[in-house]
């Protein structure tokens, strides 16, 4: 995981603008607080696998939430991003694996997959098509960090069932590693 000084932005919520190619940022959504305003995330239309991932991380009593996704074709590639962290009242003591995220996943990955020739392609396929970036932010006066996600495959199917298992990761399986 590449750790980033600055990425995208740095202070949550972000004010809406346009970018310049003349395409319009909707800024920092809350999702969180509120939950109805995915429907205005153009770029969630089309790609219903993305909504849903973006809707089960910011559903009541989770422990991350999100801040801003994309998602196009470039040259024949599905690619995309999605920037995500702990919510600002999850405990403090998981701050700290932020920056192990990505050796976490790979982890429970290798324990999800059901049989050795999965194994064998699954993880390194993952590790192909998904990057991780670590970055500061500052959310509702606290500091810590923000994890940026981006995905890039060939097929549509690789990137939905890379994001799937990393909602099924951030919703269940790690929280469930820290259950008291």
């Amino acid at each position: 995981m590449k750790r980033l000084k600055r990425h995208n932005f740095v202070v949550f919520p972000y004010r809406p603008s346009e970018r310049d190619d003349g395409e319009f940022n909707n800024g920092g959504i809350d999702l969180v607080k509120e939950p109805e305003r995915i429907e205005e995330i153009h770029e969630l239309y089309g790609y219903p696998w993305l909504r849903d991932f973006i809707a089960r991380v910011n559903a009541p009593n989770g422990l991350f939430m999100t801040f801003g996704c994309a998602i196009g074709i470039i040259d024949e590639t599905l690619c995309g991003y999605i920037d995500f962290s702990l919510r600002p009242d999850a405990p403090v003591e998981l701050r700290a694996a932020l920056v192990n995220f990505e050796k976490l996943f790979i982890s429970y990955l290798l324990g999800a997959m059901p049989d050795e020739e999965n194994r064998r392609k699954a993880v390194p396929y993952a590790e192909q098509i998904l990057d991780w970036n670590i970055s500061p932010l500052e959310i509702h006066e606290h500091k810590y960090s923000k994890l940026n996600l981006t995905f890039h495959a060939r097929q549509p199917e690789g990137a939905e069932w890379a994001i799937d298992h990393v909602g099924y990761f951030l919703t269940v399986y790690f929280p469930s590693l820290h259950e008291n």
